[in-house]
């Protein structure tokens, strides 16, 4: 077995064992407010302001935003790529504002 795929053997059992975590967290979290719909708001909420700030300090992902947005304004990703992720982000857009 090579060092690339042990590599990403490993990443498969972390984020295993992370997402079980994270639905026993979730999970506590629903019991201890009393509401499954406000525990998500709070889960959700509480990951977007985390990564948001996390993508604010990071240069390597500012850059990859820059670069999409150009290489959507030059055509150079396929027309539906761009579809797809607005329809996803319109779900998720739905799903949340449904729980307020």
């Amino acid at each position: 077995m090579s060092t690339k795929n042990q590599r990403l053997d490993f990443l498969a059992a972390i984020s295993g064992v992370m997402i079980a975590l994270q639905a026993r967290a979730n999970g506590e979290l629903s019991h201890l407010i009393g509401n499954g719909v406000e525990a998500a708001l709070v889960s959700f909420g509480s990951g977007l302001i985390i990564i948001s700030i996390i993508a604010l300090f990071t240069p390597s992902i500012k850059e990859g935003a820059r670069n999409l947005r150009g290489a959507v304004a030059r055509k150079e990703l396929r027309s539906g790529l761009s579809l797809q992720a607005l329809s996803g982000a319109a779900s998720l857009l739905c799903r949340l504002t449904s729980c307020l």
